[in-house]
């Protein structure tokens, strides 16, 4: 059997997958990645119509990866955060001008930056992409110090596999315990047509059944995230689209003009997970394999975005170097320089969660004098817009 030989393995050409290798491209190392779904399933907007909040960081990634210039005609900025709380006197507003910053983050859809990350992966010097593949059985060979591959119809030996394959990752579940939160939620996710005109506040409310983010998408359109109970999904899933509409509308308010239209409703179930160990043997896990948030604070993609080019960055100052690599040693230092993000992204996720989980009146009120205190003290202001851009100082 002719074994093909690979530096890199990446299982999972998704979002951050496929960041990574556009990361590490220029490092002159041979790179596989496989992916089980084909290229017409990835990112098809039929199948998944999720909009994803970029911090302004991660567009300055985006931008160092050369994917932001094709993605700029498609995203809405975010000029402005509010956040309120239903039957509530409290509300916090965050400003990009504040902090001379062009925005404080962007709005696109996962389709669109799924379908510019991964188009023309193939065409990068030294990559190879399987589309569909799946990874069947993996073994370390201790002697070759290398991992050997069974793939759908051939077998490959590789130095280091990286797992990015999502929030099921099964090489995930081999590396460490993992501990796993059913919120018992679902996103309803749909576009939403408004009269109001040229929006650029990102809006997020937590009303009684969940949290309510509406994100500007359009002229004159918003993509919703509505996170609901298991319990209550029925109740807005079952119903028309003008009965969901006059709902969201009070619920919401008229902060955004009056809902007109809909586009299809789409559910995602909700769960957060993270692993106790990054790394093992000449492997590491990347993106939602490591970390799973709840999309409140909408930090998931824009970590494991970080995740990914802390690695490549690692990886390509060694063999620039021309060192040999020793991975355990890498990845060691990457675990280091990512424990803080992940502890305290996942904290700050948390603490939203909790602070607003609470229905007891004194609560609500303590509620509301935060949000107050938050709009009006600088300093809170400023570490919370820090925080959203994944700026731990």
């Amino acid at each position: 059997m002719n074994v093909q030989q690979f530096d890199i393995l990446v299982v999972g050409g998704g979002l951050v997958g496929s960041a990574f290798v556009r990361a590490i491209a220029t490092a002159n190392l041979k790179i596989l990645v496989i992916d089980k779904l084909p290229i017409s399933a990835a990112y098809n907007p039929s199948l998944d119509n999720r909009g994803l909040a970029i911090s302004y960081t991660s567009k300055e990634i985006l931008t160092d990866l050369k994917v932001w210039q094709d993605l700029a005609p498609m995203v809405y900025p975010i000029n402005t955060v509010h956040v309120s709380e239903q039957n509530s006197f409290g509300f916090t507003k965050l400003s990009a001008t504040q902090y001379n910053l062009p925005a404080l983050g962007y709005v696109l859809s996962s389709n669109n930056l799924g379908q510019s990350l991964i188009q023309g992966l193939e065409n990068l010097p030294n990559v190879t992409v399987m589309r569909p593949c799946i990874l069947k059985k993996n073994f370390y060979d201790m002697d070759l110090a290398r991992w050997v591959v069974d793939l759908d119809s051939q077998q490959v030996q590789v130095k280091l596999i990286v797992a990015a394959e999502g929030s099921n990752s099964t090489l995930g579940q081999k590396i460490a315990d993992v501990a796993i939160k059913d919120y018992q939620q679902t996103a309803i996710v749909t576009n939403v047509s408004t009269t109001q005109k040229n929006i650029t506040t990102a809006y997020e409310r937590f009303v009684e059944s969940g949290v309510l983010a509406l994100l500007p998408f359009g002229p004159q359109q918003c993509k919703c995230v509505w996170t609901v109970s298991n319990h209550d999904l029925k109740r807005l899933t079952s119903i028309t689209d003008a009965e969901f509409i006059m709902k969201l509308q009070t619920a919401f308010g008229f902060r955004c003009g009056i809902f007109t239209h809909l586009s299809d409703r789409m559910t995602f179930p909700l769960r957060a997970m993270h692993s106790n160990q990054l790394y093992s043997t000449n492997m590491v896990l990347l993106g939602n394999s490591a970390n799973t948030l709840h999309p409140v604070a909408a930090q998931g993609f824009n970590m494991g975005l970080r995740d990914a080019v802390v690695l490549a960055k690692l990886l390509c100052k060694i063999n620039f170097n021309e060192s040999k690599i020793n991975f355990t040693s890498v990845l060691q230092n990457y675990a280091s320089l990512r424990l803080a993000d992940h502890n305290k992204t996942r904290e700050f996720t948390n603490l939203l969660l909790g602070v607003f989980a609470s229905d007891l009146p004194l609560a609500k009120f303590t509620r509301g004098g935060g949000l107050v205190a938050a709009h009006l003290i600088q300093t809170i202001n400023r570490k919370i817009v820090q925080r959203g851009l994944g700026r731990w100082i």
